[in-house]
């Protein structure tokens, strides 16, 4: 199946969190004729609704959600569930041609290891046709090399 060239998949903190909000309305304003989506908690949508290249693809933050949410993390491993946010993009980039990952802080190198992050972005990026990164910073690191 081709996938929709128009519209675009942008994953960030959608928690009312000024930064990543504010990004993302920029973002849709200076792209007007570009249609963009988030998978976002229905609670957390409301600071969106009046922008209109932008559309919601609700995923769930109760207590199952947030149980899959740790074993992920812990695991690195996506789980196969409709309460798993992480598997809500894998579906939504299958859908769509590009994922756009927004933020800050998203290469923060953990104390052991590579984690959980590292592991989900290789498979966004297997997943997606493009993979861009906008608005990252990197650290803090614990390495020399």
């Amino acid at each position: 199946m081709p996938k929709n060239k128009n519209t675009l998949v942008v994953d960030g903190y959608w928690n009312t969190n000024l930064g990543d909000d504010l990004f993302l309305k920029i973002l849709c304003d200076h792209y007007p004729n570009i249609n963009f989506t988030i998978a976002v908690d229905k609670s957390n949508y409301n600071v969106f609704k009046n922008i209109k290249n932008l559309s919601p693809a609700f995923v769930s933050t109760n207590i199952q959600s947030k149980i899959i949410n740790k074993i992920e993390q812990k695991t690195g491993k996506i789980i196969s569930s409709n309460f798993s946010r992480r598997n809500k993009i894998i579906k939504l980039i299958s859908e769509f041609n590009t994922y756009i990952e927004l933020g800050g802080s998203l290469f923060e190198l953990p104390k052991k290891g590579m984690g959980a992050d590292y592991s989900f972005r290789k498979v966004f990026r297997k997943n997606a046709n493009k993979y861009l990164i906008l608005g990252s910073s990197f650290g803090p690191y614990y390495h020399q090399h």
